[in-house]
């Protein structure tokens, strides 16, 4: 099975591709196309869209040869609406029947092992990729530095631009009196930071095949046989193929690399810190003859007191580096659908060819591609291919020209019941605008910034700190004390009708409000020297305990708006130092535990994946999509039947899709019609009102939910347009219509959850000098790390969530009419990870290594020849790490009793130096330091997948030297 890869050498048409549901028959409107283009597969491995964004949702499209200053194509994708395209009695409804193409490429390992999954599921054979849907087979980094020098070269070539500045002022005034038994210091620090990125930063690019065979302005035509399309008297409407040209792309089968693109940002901090410390000293012999034993067991006392008050200002700003503009936009939509800064629609998305067709090639080893060469930054007018709604034929049924809107067409994939107002040749179509690209770069800053936010914080603090010396100073205990008062302060820029935010702000508001304390004490007690002088080797005997609870202010959200409990900490470390032969050797043996609760959840993959963004998206996604279908239930949207229409979808009726249509009595009493109908009651029962208000949604809840039910009951519809319309959701919107206005943040904070930890372990150092030119350290360290439990808070929220997705409502498909479920996306994203985590509890955390070992020494010459000289090196070690985990025996999810471990890792470093003096004021030093001595630049594994394949690598950088010389007077 793993050899049905089907796209060797094969090129495709991105438009037939799409209609027949990407080659599974299962879905798309032409599943009769499946079988005489992808024969003999179901379903096409490895293939996936250039871009799941604006280039295939009305954004513009750049295709460049690299190396070139301008693209050799621009278009803009057809939207999902065509503003003003005509129905079958010659009004208006916004639909044409133009084959949707999305633009192929060879995916990664995630992309063909869903597919495979799929094949899987439909010729019921156990998958080579099970579980697939949950993201665990992740894409494999490049290896083959033939087919592009990764170590030497980045793939964005010279396009991102990344900035610091910082300015700093400390000033300290100090003064002790009487002999130095009080003092007093006062300290201003000031700090001004900033940081930020310009120019065109991809967000994941990748090299791949360009498999289409045409462009995206490129309308297809066929011969039929029967009820089958020929594929081979493939043709494009105003192109014929030539040996020279055998497809209208003319890149068909080159390398190329493209991505969508992050969003440029700037962060900007100021600290004043304002610290007055005071410290006096109390000693035993003040009010006792020194030489007494009371005064020697008293000894001395030093208290220390400290008031802090650090303000702190940060301004994080987001902007997109380009744009369509606005207006343009707005002209080629219905009701500005998507046409929000943030939108599809003002997107673009550069597509850069590497190479050119590569057909003759059997292998990619040695294609030795380089890297980007364009400089990416498009400004200026740019000609813009796109298709223009304008009807040609005339109106008039007497004029020679008429057509009628009504009259019947054989649309473009063989379909007979379409209707001539859906025919894309009555319509202008495919033609050429001047449009002038907004750029941050060249003056248009303002109108492509997305994101605005001012944060202020104030930290007050006090402590007292006492320290004795008791026993002649053989007893040494320590208590601390500390508390701290957190205020936050925030403000978020106004965001306009388009989405342009502004880069100003009124007064900040307080909202929150922590405060923290910390106590720590401990004791260090040392041997006597009238007893340590008798023993034979051993001078020095001593011993430590600490003990410390802080709790660390944070200013932190929860999911669900609510203000998550500071982090808090408990820890003990304990341990003896000896040292013996006169001081020459020193060994000190620890032990530690620390215990954190309420810690940040981490990022990435490590805890509930990279789609942890379920957690707040999910709400608003679900209300859109009920919208929608309601829309579409009401005949008001009829471009995308693909997705509110299940009866269509699930019965694959598109060759009579008429019958299908909101008014018939086929859809009204289909099962999946009354099955979606129930998933929308349940969910608009119970939206979460306060959810919209937390994340910045601009949704009425209360007028949403009064319309829903008024149309329920009555039929009437234009209640909830226009309740829909006032939260800026239209008709003919989409699944994301309802988005974050503050970038899923709450109060300008990125809402998080927490985990409990525990991390303990041993601590073993030695510092040995066996001569007095000669020191040797030594130092180890086991460490066993593992999770505790999830934080409550955040568990809650995501029960109160799974509850209501197991209802009806669970039963609302995500991003099309055939696609999963949100409850099926809810357990792949967020329970599964839940579940695993919590089976995880008491293991090792995969990113922990439990032993680590180093040793350094140096030989320095003091007499003869060499005198001047110094050698040394130093070894590291650290032991293997958990890189992934295996399936469970019965497919259920992540076995954590199935780890999959890295490589050990060592490295040996090298120095030889020289030092003499130059005068009697100047001394010169040079010295040679060699890392890594004897490895090579390479790769090294840090993720697997579940079936034990190398997923992720980082490159190591193999032996490097630095040559150092310096002067000192």
């Amino acid at each position: 099975m793993k050899d049905k890869i089907g796209f060797g050498k094969r090129v495709y048409d991105m438009f037939l591709w799409s209609q027949a549901g990407g080659g599974d028959p299962g879905r798309g409107s032409l599943a009769s196309a499946a079988g005489s283009i992808l024969n003999p597969l179901p379903h096409q491995p490895g293939a996936t869209g250039i871009d799941g964004g604006p280039l295939n949702n009305g954004g513009i499209g750049f295709w460049y040869v690299n190396g070139d200053s301008r693209p050799f194509f621009t278009s803009r994708q057809a939207p999902r609406a065509f503003p003003g395209a005509l129905n079958a009695t010659g009004g208006v409804d916004n639909a044409i029947d133009i084959p949707y193409g999305t633009p192929l490429r060879v995916g990664g390992l995630n992309a063909y092992a869903l597919s495979m999954d799929k094949i899987a599921e439909v010729e019921g054979t156990a998958s080579l990729y099970p579980l697939a849907t949950r993201g665990y087979y992740k894409d494999k980094s490049l290896t083959d530095a033939t087919i592009f020098d990764f170590y030497n070269n980045l793939i964005d070539g010279d396009n991102k631009r990344e900035h610091q500045r910082w300015d700093a002022t400390n000033l300290s005034i100090a003064q002790t009196l009487f002999d130095n038994r009080i003092g007093i210091e006062a300290v201003y620090d000031s700090q001004s930071y900033s940081e930020w990125r310009t120019g065109a930063t991809w967000a994941r690019p990748y090299i791949s095949v360009d498999i289409n065979k045409n462009l995206q302005n490129q309308l297809t035509q066929y011969d039929r046989v029967g009820d089958l399309l020929d594929t081979s008297s493939y043709r494009v409407y105003g192109f014929d193929p030539s040996d020279s040209q055998p497809y209208a792309n003319p890149y068909a089968g080159a390398a190329f690399t493209a991505g969508s693109f992050q969003a440029n940002n700037r962060t900007d901090r100021d600290r004043e810190n304002y610290r007055l410390t005071l410290f006096g000293e109390l000693r035993a012999e003040d009010f006792l003859s020194r030489d007494s034993t009371l005064a020697k067991i008293l000894g001395n006392h030093r208290i220390t007191g400290l008031l802090s008050r650090e303000e702190r200002w940060e301004a994080q700003t987001q902007w997109l580096p380009s744009a369509v503009p606005y207006d343009w936009a707005y002209s080629l939509s219905v009701s500005g659908e998507d046409t929000n800064l943030t939108g599809a629609t003002r997107g673009v998305t550069p597509i850069i060819y590497l190479s050119g067709p590569l057909f003759d090639r059997s292998t990619a080893h040695g294609l030795n591609l380089g890297p980007i060469q364009t400089y990416y930054n498009p400004s200026g007018v740019y000609s813009v291919d796109y298709f223009k709604t304008e009807w040609l034929p005339s109106r008039n049924p007497a004029d020679a020209s008429y057509v009628d809107p009504g009259a019947a067409w054989t649309n473009l994939l063989g379909n007979p019941t379409g209707v001539q107002a859906d025919n894309p040749f009555n319509y202008a179509g495919r033609t050429n605008a001047q449009v002038r690209m907004l750029n941050a770069d060249e003056g248009d800053f303002s109108q492509l910034v997305t994101n605005y936010g001012v944060t202020e914080q104030t930290i007050d603090s006090k402590g007292l700190v006492w320290q004795g010396h008791l026993f002649g100073g053989n007893i040494v205990p320590t208590v601390g004390w500390r508390e701290d008062k957190l205020a936050t302060y925030t403000a978020t820029g106004a965001q306009d009708d388009t989405g342009i935010v502004a880069t100003k702000v009124g007064k900040t508001s307080r909202v929150l409000q922590n405060t923290g304390r910390t106590t720590t004490w401990g004791v260090v007690a040392h041997m006597p020297e009238s007893i340590m002088k008798n023993v034979p080797v051993i001078s020095g005997l001593s011993a430590y305990y600490n003990h410390g609870e802080n709790n660390r202010v944070e200013a932190r959200y929860n999911y669900d708006g609510n203000p998550l409990d500071n982090p808090s900490a408990e820890s003990k470390d304990y341990g003896i130092v000896i040292s013996a032969l006169d001081d020459r050797l020193n060994i000190k043996i620890g032990k530690y535990e620390t215990k954190v609760k309420n810690a940040n959840l981490p990022g990435g993959s490590s805890i509930l994946g990279s789609n942890q963004y379920y957690l707040y998206q999910l709400e608003a996604w679900g209300t859109a999509n009920t919208l929608l279908y309601a829309f579409g239930r009401a005949g008001l949207d009829p471009n995308q039947n693909w997705h509110w229409n299940w009866a269509i979808v699930d019965d694959n009726g598109w060759d009579n899709a008429a019958a299908y249509d909101p008014d018939t009595d086929l859809f009204n009493n289909h099962a999946s019609s009354t099955a979606q109908l129930a998933a929308m009651d349940a969910w608009m029962a119970n939206i979460d009102e306060q959810f919209f208000k937390n994340y910045a949604i601009n949704a009425d809840v209360p007028a949403l939910k009064s319309a829903y039910e008024s149309w329920r009951a009555t039929g009437n519809i234009q209640p909830l347009v226009k309740a829909a319309q006032d939260s800026g959701f239209n008709p003919g919107a989409y699944t994301t219509g309802f988005s974050s206005q503050n970038n899923g943040q709450i109060n300008g904070i990125s809402p998080n959850g927490t985990i409990d930890n525990t991390s303990e372990g041993y601590e073993f150092e030695i510092d040995f000098n066996p001569v007095s030119n000669w020191n040797i350290k030594i130092n180890a360290a086991k460490t066993n790390a593992y999770r505790e439990a999830l934080g409550a808070p955040m568990l809650s929220f995501i029960e109160q969530q799974w509850s209501k997705l197991q209802g009806p409502a669970g039963d609302i498909r995500l991003w099309w009419g055939g696609d999963n479920t949100l409850r099926r996306y809810y357990e792949d994203n967020i329970i599964s990870a839940v579940e695993f985590q919590k089976e995880s509890i008491g293991f090792q955390v995969p990113e922990m290594r439990p032993w680590r070992f180093g040793a350094i020494t140096n030989y320095s010459f003091k007499e003869g020849t060499l005198k001047g000289f110094n050698v040394g090196g130093a070894f590291r070690w650290e032991d293997k790490q958990i890189l992934g985990y295996g399936l469970k025996d019965d497919f259920s999810g992540l076995d954590v009793r199935k780890p999959m471990f890295g490589e050990t890792e060592e490295h040996l470093d090298l120095w030889l130096g020289y030092q003499r003096k130059i005068t009697s004021k100047l001394s010169w030093r040079i010295q040679l330091n060699l890392r890594n001595v004897g490895e090579k630049v390479g790769l090294t594994p840090i993720s697997v997948n579940p079936d034990g394949e190398i997923a992720a690598q980082r490159i190591t950088e193999g032996m490097s030297w630095t040559l150092s010389n310096s002067f000192m007077f």
